[in-house]
């Protein structure tokens, strides 16, 4: 009798012990975002938290432009896909209008996307409004478009459109050497109402001139899934007046996707930049979509 005991604990041990294993991976990352957050409330020897730092590079960048995008992808078994997009942005710098930004972007090729195009209205609290327009059936209708990977490549809209810092919330974590750049990491926990792709990503940030070198994506199931990796020799020194006074802001023009479950990659070029565009909230509208293809 006692034998028997002593075998059913042990099987039950064994079950308990497969059914740990098999958590696990969840255990070890809520273990790890749970690591992140008291550096919020930390700050370094510069005195900046995550949101300083998260907000320095979102400094860094236009109030208004377009660009052009050549995407390149390449799989494992080098199957390879062209895509090229164009991208219009707009911020309200407006701290009372409800809207953050404005954003639109478009496929120009390959053929059987050309004329497909997205619009985001980025808000500063609740659900952003998200659409897609379909030449195919001339319609536009409402989606979670941060989700939509673009055709063929391993960007999703989420990763070309630009991020707000009110669509998650930033916890400074220990300051590493990038190559031997001094840099900043920074975790991004985005907010459950922006619906990302993302359970969390960490971007490392050039101190010198806040721009991002890399960036870390994790899953809604905590397994890091890819890496984006900027191309030093492609950043690009564009100067803007306002104000009166003359602002450098640094551009990224290459940088390069990596699956790493897939074992996919995809070069993103920027072909074209103009950070002075005519642009207003007349070009950001579903009726617009329609309209300009």
């Amino acid at each position: 009798m006692i034998d028997c005991i002593v075998v059913a604990r042990g099987r039950a041990s064994l079950r308990l012990l497969v059914v740990l294993l098999a958590i696990s991976p969840w255990l070890s990352f809520n273990s790890t975002a749970d690591e992140v957050v008291p550096h919020d409330q930390w700050v370094g020897e510069d005195g900046l938290d995550g949101d300083a730092i998260y907000g320095l590079m979102l400094d860094n960048r236009f109030r208004q432009s377009v660009q052009q995008l050549s995407l390149s992808s390449k799989d494992r078994g080098n199957r390879r896909q062209f895509v090229e997009m164009e991208t219009k942005y707009l911020r309200d710098d407006d701290e009372d209008d409800v809207v953050v930004s404005r954003s639109i972007a478009k496929y120009l090729r390959p053929l059987d996307v050309r004329n497909m195009a997205y619009l985001i209205v980025n808000k500063r609290s609740g659900p952003d409004d998200q659409f897609v327009y379909q030449p195919s059936s001339k319609r536009v209708r409402r989606i979670n478009a941060r989700t939509e990977a673009i055709a063929g490549t391993d960007f999703t809209l989420e990763d070309v459109i630009p991020q707000e810092a009110d669509d998650g919330d930033h916890f400074r974590l220990p300051d590493t050497d990038h190559a031997g750049t001094p840099a900043w990491d920074v975790a991004v926990v985005p907010h459950a109402e922006t619906k990302s792709s993302y359970s969390k990503f960490v971007i490392t940030i050039e101190k010198k001139r806040a721009i991002p070198l890399q960036t870390d994506y994790w899953d809604d199931r905590g397994v890091k899934i890819k890496q984006l990796r900027v191309d030093p020799r492609a950043i690009e020194l564009f100067d803007i007046e306002e104000g009166g006074q003359t602002r450098k802001i640094w551009i990224v023009r290459r940088s390069k996707m990596v699956h790493l479950k897939r074992e996919s990659q995809t070069v993103l070029n920027v072909l074209h930049f103009d950070p002075n565009p005519d642009l207003s909230i007349r070009d950001f509208s579903e009726r617009k979509l329609i309209s300009a293809n």
